[in-house]
């Protein structure tokens, strides 16, 4: 496979996730925080990951991406969608920046907006949401930064450590995208 990528930001590109980052992704579902934040209950192995890539290329209505940076190359993350089945019903939207060296450096905003904008204005499609912990402040903001509005909220949604966590539904439509400055 190559290691071309598919879109190209300032900083951050997107290429197709290889089979030779399955090592990486099965360290960062070690990383509690992470695996709390992407709703990953256990750790995965690359075994479970190669069949979990296989089945995502297979699948017309998923779409996965490599996060990395233009200067080296190096894979920071994953952002992808998954759902759309047609241009109006949009899709759901998962993303996260994988080491913690690496966040909070504007990298997630940067990779939201680009994906936004390819998703919006390529692939012509009308809706995009995400499923976000109440808690997960850091997420909300950036989300209300590219434009997301919260929809709703699915109370008590999913067992988390002896307890239920609350989960919001935020949303952003193409029209809502090109009205922001940055799109």
């Amino acid at each position: 496979m190559s290691r071309k990528e598919i879109i190209r930001g300032k900083r951050i590109g997107f290429r197709e996730v290889l089979k030779s980052d399955l090592p990486l992704l099965s360290k960062w579902t070690k990383d509690p925080y992470l695996a709390y934040l992407v709703d990953i209950k256990n750790p995965l192995s690359v075994d479970y990951l190669r069949k979990w890539l296989d089945a995502v290329k297979k699948d017309f209505t998923r779409r996965i991406y490599a996060i990395t940076l233009n200067r080296t190359g190096r894979n920071i993350g994953i952002i992808g969608i998954s759902d759309y089945a047609n241009r109006e019903h949009g899709g759901c939207l998962t993303m996260f920046i994988g080491d913690a060296r690496d966040r909070g450096k504007g990298y997630a905003r940067e990779a939201m907006l680009l994906f936004l904008n390819h998703y919006f204005n390529v692939w012509n499609l009308n809706r995009i949401f995400v499923i976000v912990d109440a808690d997960n402040s850091a997420a909300i903001r950036l989300y209300e930064y590219c434009g997301m509005i919260r929809e709703g909220t699915l109370r008590e949604y999913e067992e988390y450590k002896k307890g239920y966590v609350d989960k919001h539904i935020m949303a952003l439509n193409k029209t809502e995208f090109d009205e922001l400055k940055y799109s």
